[in-house]
């Protein structure tokens, strides 16, 4: 017989938990390693804490911590999941009496007292998304990467950022485009593949290897921006190369001052060095889970694929991960680089251009396998 009770979590978890990004969970007992079984699969927030008086008996539950009430740290979530089937109003109450002033959530508030059923694994199928009501396709992003609306809006922003000979090529490449063949001209590179997904998804968590002048990431800030979204935290991992590609890179601060000089002050959070040392540590933390990636840093063959094995692991289900440069005349495997790092892993949707530009490529995890 179908087991319905992960059907029914995954409904309340994407409905009354939905748009929290960090939850903790309260209780650490039995329901809350099977209710770990089915949440890490799904889209929603992350739990990034349990919370238990016992927690000095029990340490952690699949890898996440277990403290105190006393003990816990109210930094790391924006609310809490009563965890019990069994004691749900007990530990509501004690919930509530410890915490007043965080929002306190109920997966079974109106329902008759358990335990309900919960033997078996986990149905096959439970993580997979059922549409565009909960995520965004290849398909649909491609569509609005490649319309007129989203050129104009690029070629505004880049003739609006501080002057470079890069954004200003852009710029006119993308005017001059538009003009000629209007909604006809499907040109789509990194930046209308990251605008398009930021106003289609809005990402709450972003993280880019390669940021330079911050041509990327302020097109996927507006794309959210015209979504009606909430800008994302972001990450951003560079070397900051004095001279890069013949241009000035002058460094995070000219990046966060240009970002609040446009109106799109993100947090924004910069690992300065190499990728393939700073980031792995970084990506070791439970929070380190992304709703959009972008790699376009080190573009030698070794680099690229350990960049590409470093972060797909931190895509968050219906997440998009872009990689640039599959064509580039000066870096022709990376292509290939790319196939064989996705071509190796289940769950995600991909998609190659190696025709517009120097090429972009960009994969939407659908499964956690």
């Amino acid at each position: 017989m179908l087991n319905f009770w992960p059907f029914y979590i995954r409904e309340v978890w994407q409905t009354r938990v939905r748009g929290v990004q960090r939850v903790a969970l309260f209780g650490a007992g039995e329901h809350t390693r099977w209710l770990l079984d089915v949440v890490q699969r799904l889209p929603g927030p992350q739990v990034s804490l349990l919370i238990d008086d016992r927690a000095e008996h029990i340490r952690e539950v699949k890898g996440i911590r277990v403290v105190t009430p006393q003990d816990a740290d109210r930094r790391a979530f924006e609310s809490i999941v009563i965890s019990s089937d069994t004691r749900e109003d007990d530990l509501f109450a004690r919930a509530k009496q410890c915490f007043p002033d965080i929002p306190i959530l109920r997966l079974y508030d109106g329902l008759p007292g358990g335990p309900y059923e919960k033997q078996g694994d986990v149905p096959a199928g439970i993580d997979t998304l059922p549409g565009l009501a909960d995520t965004v396709n290849l398909e649909t992003v491609v569509g609005v990467a490649s319309s007129a609306d989203t050129k104009r809006r690029l070629a505004e922003l880049f003739n609006r950022m501080d002057p470079d000979p890069y954004a200003r090529r852009l710029a006119d490449g993308y005017g001059r485009g538009v003009a000629r063949f209007g909604e006809a001209w499907k040109y789509v590179d990194l930046w209308s593949m990251l605008y398009a997904f930021g106003r289609l998804a809005g990402p709450k968590r972003y993280l880019e290897i390669g940021t330079r002048r911050g041509h990327s990431l302020a097109a996927m800030l507006m794309g959210c921006r015209d979504g009606g979204s909430v800008l994302p935290n972001v990450v951003s991992c560079d070397l900051w190369v004095q001279s890069y590609a013949g241009t000035a890179n002058p460094g995070p601060t000219f990046v966060a001052e240009q970002m609040t000089r446009l109106g799109l002050d993100a947090k924004i959070e910069f690992l300065r060095g190499s990728s393939h040392e700073v980031l792995p540590a970084f990506l070791r933390s439970p929070d380190a889970v992304f709703d959009l990636i972008t790699v376009d840093g080190d573009h030698s063959r070794d680099g690229a694929r350990t960049d590409l094995n470093d972060v797909v692991g931190s895509l968050r289900l219906g997440g998009m991960l872009v990689f640039d440069d599959i064509h580039h005349p000066q870096h022709t495997y990376l292509g290939d680089v790319w196939r064989e790092v996705m071509g190796r892993r289940a769950g995600f949707e991909t998609y190659e251009n190696p025709r517009n530009n120097t090429g972009i490529a960009a994969a939407i995890r659908y499964r956690n396998c």
